[in-house]
């Protein structure tokens, strides 16, 4: 069975909350591309290998979060919390990182 992206950050939600049903959210290798993820909290989720090109992660929270590879060429990360992500090998180019 997949779960859908909502599905995957509800659960992650209840993870982080150390709450019966939580999971950790995997969404290594996930083909995120143009997807909508603004103020969403991927405290450590594993996003290595990713495709968030042209992604909306605006005020998102990814600190702690496994970027490794990730694809987040022209993605919005305006706003977004990237204290202790993993960005090694991240394609950032055209990324909008403003503060």
């Amino acid at each position: 069975m997949t779960l859908s992206l909502e599905e995957i950050l509800r659960e992650h939600s209840l993870w982080l909350k150390n709450e019966t049903g939580g999971i950790c959210a995997n969404l290594s290798e996930a083909d995120l591309n143009g997807s909508s993820l603004s103020k969403a909290d991927l405290r450590y989720a594993n996003l290595s290998e990713a495709d968030l090109r042209c992604a909306d992660l605006s005020e998102s929270n990814l600190s702690g979060a496994d970027l490794i590879f990730a694809d987040l060429s022209k993605a919005d990360l305006r706003y977004a919390y990237l204290s202790g992500a993993d960005l090694s090998g991240a394609d950032l180019s055209e990324a909008d990182l403003r503060c």
